[in-house]
């Protein structure tokens, strides 16, 4: 119907100018006016999950799949990608991805979706984000204004340590489209720690809206963490919490059961306690995911598994119950690894089904750091750097796991006799917790032996 199509023209350019939200919004307008308009929902689901709106991102690919039909065969391939990609079928997806561009190798969409894919896929494999450089670049070959590929690109860079590169393709896409969104650079600085910190300290400003400066809080938080200030982290989740209380909650719980940070027992257990006095209505599945990690971080494994049981009940086909499945096995895969079952662990992490439920937790990271730490124990260490190097590639909650990636890497690559690589994450490793809190500072004067050693090995084989 034409309402139909002139709602889909205006969402389709909101879409490709950065507001997500009103492309939303104009999109349901026009499947609103035609239910069976295949391309509406096909965008649609790609501005939801832009948008943070995993649900809506996954049912609207549901939906244009439903209705592919009467499409030409680019069209029905471009949504059949995308619904991989949306059910966490990532090696399906990518192949079906470069299916498309070889068919089509002029096709921008076709390589903004590889793109897209390959850049939040691709940690979630054990794979670099920064793989997906190529199919942007292409993307720009034919469109040089595009601002998802110049977005993106520079937050490549910007991974890379490349930042002159990325500053230059965050001035071309704010002067791509006509109406910037105003979190255009933070897309990009977010990808290092220094740069959420200024966008955390800017958010928590005392001018800002008050969920604004509780996300401005989290930041800041979790920078801390990243720094392996665990203290000072509190600190900032106490004013968090007086602001907006529950996301407070939900991020100090997975920061009480991170087994790299050497908290007192007493307030591994003030935490749980706070978690089981939460009221927390939809949130259930989450709130016996995190009672199961403290659980297991304190040693009771019984009430662990009695948290993964509850969520067992919960599993079904729907996509909560997914979810509730995928939550359920990664208490399992932790309890499991506390008992010196590695194997059975990675079992579980592989039948958990993180990949679709990623864009839903900001737990999902812990269980990829945890994923390289079994598979360092097993030996199986080519594996484990993959999943390593790929963290805080997706999101600045993943800083937090940045300085012991780096540790487990140069221990790794000290182990190989790799001297250099050794002395580059060792180094990278004490750059960021050089301030740590004193409970951590045992750990990084270890660091700073080893990189000694390390240094001292090299210099006598140049000699």
């Amino acid at each position: 119907s034409l309402p139909a199509l002139k709602a889909y023209l205006g969402g389709e350019n909101d879409y490709r100018e950065g507001h997500y939200p009103d492309a939303i919004e104009g999109l349901q307008k026009a499947v609103g006016s035609d239910s069976t308009f295949a391309l509406a929902y096909y965008r649609l689901s790609d501005a939801a999950q832009r948008a943070g709106r995993p649900e809506l991102a996954r049912s609207s690919a549901d939906k244009a799949l439903r209705y592919r039909d009467r499409l030409g065969e680019r069209e029905r391939r471009l949504i059949e990608a995308q619904h991989a990609w949306r059910l966490g079928r990532g090696d399906e997806a990518e192949r079906l991805c470069r299916s498309l561009v070889a068919d089509y190798p002029d096709d921008v969409e076709a390589w903004l979706q590889l793109g897209e894919g390959l850049v939040h896929g691709n940690p979630l494999r054990g794979r670099s984000s920064v793989e997906a450089r190529p199919a942007f670049e292409q993307v720009l070959a034919r469109d040089p204004d595009n601002a998802e590929a110049l977005i993106h690109l520079a937050r490549i860079a910007s991974i890379q340590g490349k930042q002159p590169e990325a500053d230059t393709l965050v001035r071309r896409a704010r002067s791509a489209v006509q109406r910037p969104p105003t979190d255009l650079e933070e897309a990009v600085v977010t990808a290092d720690l220094e740069g959420s910190e200024r966008v955390g300290r800017r958010l928590a400003g005392t001018f800002q809206a008050p969920d604004l400066q509780a996300y401005g809080h989290r930041m800041l938080a979790q920078a801390a963490i990243a720094r392996g200030q665990w203290q000072g982290a509190w600190s900032e989740l106490t004013l968090a919490a007086t602001l907006d209380s529950i996301p407070a909650l939900e991020l100090r719980s997975l920061f009480a059961a991170f087994s790299f940070l050497p908290l007192p027992r007493s307030e591994i257990i003030a935490v749980r306690e706070a978690v089981r006095r939460w009221d927390a209505g939809a949130e259930a599945p989450l709130r016996l995911q995190r009672l199961g990690l403290l659980d297991t971080r304190l040693g009771d494994t019984t009430s662990a598994l009695r948290d993964a049981r509850a969520l067992d009940r919960a599993a079904d086909s729907s996509l909560h119950g997914r979810f509730a499945h995928t939550l359920a096995a990664s208490i399992r895969a932790h309890v499991a690894a506390v008992g010196g079952r590695d194997r059975e662990a990675l079992a579980d992490l592989d039948a958990a089904g993180w990949e679709a439920a990623a864009p839903a937790f900001v737990a999902e990271a812990y269980d990829r750091y945890f994923r390289g730490e079994l598979l360092e124990r097993a030996r199986r260490e080519d594996e484990a750097l993959g999943w390593f190097q790929s963290i805080a590639e997706r999101a600045a909650y993943e800083l937090v796991y940045l300085a012991p990636s780096h540790l487990r890497q140069a221990e790794i690559y000290q182990r190989r006799g790799q001297r250099d690589l050794a002395v580059q994450h060792y180094r990278r490793f004490i750059e960021l917790w050089r301030e740590a809190d004193p409970e951590l500072q045992p750990v990084v004067a270890e660091a700073r032996r080893r990189l000694a050693e390390s240094e001292g090995v090299g210099a006598a084989v140049g000699r």
